[in-house]
């Protein structure tokens, strides 16, 4: 695998992880009366307060960097990378549908007369979207390497 994608799946991993653990800190910090304040913002990026993107981040995060690990093994570290991307895009994807609903949300409301507030950017600046947008690139690789070794067949392949 070559260096620079064992790079930025360190960094995304990393980001990843450090969201993880920030939501697990609000998570714990509204949820039990430790007399401590939740994080709103790390980065310029929302922090969640739910233990379940706490879970889901951290595990793509640990995913995305275990190819930094896998030394020689290309297998592992190939095979960690495909899942940590795809996991990553799929929560992506999840935030792009809860964008979208929020916006068929806010009109649908409006159009029936409520006062409602809505900032798309609360939606747009979290981990899960900027996160994703990057896994995109380790997705092309990924598919590129597994046509390559012939594991798969996609557009992404040459022709002879």
């Amino acid at each position: 695998m070559k260096s620079y994608v064992k790079a930025l799946a360190g960094i995304i991993g990393s980001l990843y992880v450090i969201y993880g653990i920030l939501a697990l800190y609000n998570w714990v910090s509204e949820t039990f009366p430790l007399n401590v304040n939740p994080i709103g913002s790390f980065l310029t990026l929302n922090v969640p307060s739910d233990i379940g993107a706490s879970i889901a981040l951290i595990t793509i995060g640990l995913t995305l960097m275990l190819p930094l690990f896998s030394g020689n093994n290309s297998v592992q570290g190939l095979s960690a990378l495909t899942v940590g991307t795809f996991l990553a895009v799929a929560l992506f994807a999840l935030q792009i549908l809860i964008i979208m609903a929020n916006i068929a949300d806010t009109l649908i409301l409006s159009s029936v007369g409520e006062e409602v507030e809505y900032n798309i950017l609360d939606d747009i600046q979290r981990i899960e979207f900027y996160g994703g947008a990057l896994s995109l690139v380790l997705m092309y690789y990924v598919i590129k390497e597994l046509s390559r070794r012939k594991i798969i067949t996609s557009i992404f392949s040459r022709r002879k």
